[in-house]
């Protein structure tokens, strides 16, 4: 798996993935992503409505992180659920690009990983909705 065949499958992932609630449009971020602020995740098909259990494999999340809510991505992140890719990750390659499909980051990031490992299958949230009390552990990013 490499990143330019990851943004490449992404075309259109906005008409063709979904977004659950509580977490549909852009909301506030409380990650450990550097200077965003708030986020919109979007779920694969495979993975929509599974969320919370072990993903299929070809599974894909993206997070668009802004830095206002009222302006562009700054950086597109993405999980991806690869058959075979690293047993250190239960298969799930990261990639951040920039808005245009510039590569940030891509592979096996142990700075995604390491916060990751404490969700279901490595999938978690800190998109919260305080009105609620929601802790944002078992959303879609």
């Amino acid at each position: 798996m490499d990143a330019a065949t990851t943004w490449t499958d992404l075309r259109g992932y906005q008409l063709h993935f979904a977004q659950n609630d509580p977490w549909v449009g852009i909301q506030p971020n409380s990650s450990h992503h550097v200077g965003e602020s708030h986020a919109r995740i979007w779920v694969s098909p495979r993975a929509n409505g599974r969320v919370g259990s072990t993903l299929p494999a070809h599974s894909m999340l993206v997070l668009e992180a802004f830095v206002e809510p009222s302006g562009p991505a700054s950086w597109i992140g993405v999980m991806r659920k690869v058959p075979g890719y690293s047993a250190d990750t239960d298969d799930w390659f990261w990639a951040a690009f920039t808005p245009t499909g510039g590569v940030i980051e891509a592979g096996e990031l142990h700075t995604c990983g390491n916060c990751h490992v404490q969700g279901a299958d490595y999938v978690r949230s800190a998109l919260r909705d305080p009105a609620d009390g929601d802790t944002g552990d078992t959303g879609a990013s």
